[in-house]
């Protein structure tokens, strides 16, 4: 983090609005022999005009003016989102309560009564113009994280983008090679290949029907066609005998849940879990 660099006059501009040319001339020439950039504005109205362009870090503003008078001046500014942040000394000859309590709830940052000494004024204004750099610095460090945020954000939108297309590729693989598996079980015995189709479409239904999840529905629908792939290992003459069982060739059929089992045992594929 690079913090702003204050310390030089020639960073900061002010504007010093009052309606005694003297007073302004000799201001601007004094505080421009520090370096520092110097404005003025005869009235608080030629100020407002002047200060959008402008956008002075610190205003010196004299409390009693014709047309807009300091205070008004001062509820302005910093009433304004753009210059809120502008430090405002107010500067009067009347030296009563009254007036400073006016002027600090008016949204001024400091106070000066005349005759005031120029030292004084100097150090308010080198004390405002490190707020207002430090407020300035914060703002853009704020509107640059804003942006890295954005950036960021935008980033990982693209990598999720990438792993759901990565995903729907190893689904789209898992569910192949369950599809292939059910297939090789009809080149053994075509009624199983059309028992395994209608074992999908109902288990999905009764699923459905029960109110599971979209999620469990789905790894019902894709893993039940595998449920009689044991059948892989079952002897043809058993398998394809067109008549009924003997009781050996019975116990040797019912195997066929526990090869299915050990087939599909320790996949990493949801769906043959």
């Amino acid at each position: 983090m690079f913090f702003p660099e204050i310390e030089n006059p020639q960073n900061v501009k002010i504007l010093v609005v009052d309606d005694n040319a003297s007073t302004r001339e000799n201001l601007k020439e004094i505080l421009s022999l520090d370096g520092y950039k110097v404005y003025t504005a005869k009235n608080g109205k030629e100020a407002l005009e002047i200060l959008p362009e402008l956008n002075p870090d610190i205003m010196i503003v004299d409390l009693f003016m014709p047309e807009l008078d300091g205070i008004s001046l001062c509820k302005i500014v910093k009433n304004n989102v753009e210059t809120v942040d502008i430090g405002i000394i107010l500067i009067t000859a009347a030296n009563d309560v009254d007036s400073r309590i006016k002027g600090l709830a008016s949204g001024a940052d400091d106070f000066l009564n005349k005759p005031f000494l120029i030292p004084e004024l100097k150090a308010r204004i080198l004390s405002l113009s490190k707020i207002k750099k430090y407020r300035d610095f914060l703002k853009n460090y704020q509107i640059l994280l804003e942006k890295e945020v954005e950036k960021k954000t935008s980033e990982l939108q693209k990598i999720y983008l990438q792993l759901q297309i990565a995903y729907n590729e190893i689904k789209d693989l898992s569910l192949e090679i369950i599809y292939r598996l059910a297939k090789a079980a009809e080149f053994k015995d075509i009624y199983t290949g059309f028992h395994i189709q209608r074992i999908g479409f109902y288990s999905t239904k009764i699923a459905e029907h029960l109110g599971l999840s979209k999620e469990q529905i789905e790894l019902i629908k894709y893993s039940s066609p595998l449920h009689d792939i044991g059948k892989l290992k079952i002897p043809d003459y058993i398998l394809l005998k067109p008549g009924p069982l003997s009781k050996e060739e019975w116990e040797i059929m019912k195997t066929h849940t526990i090869i299915g089992a050990k087939i599909l045992e320790g996949s990493k594929i949801k769906y043959l879990k």
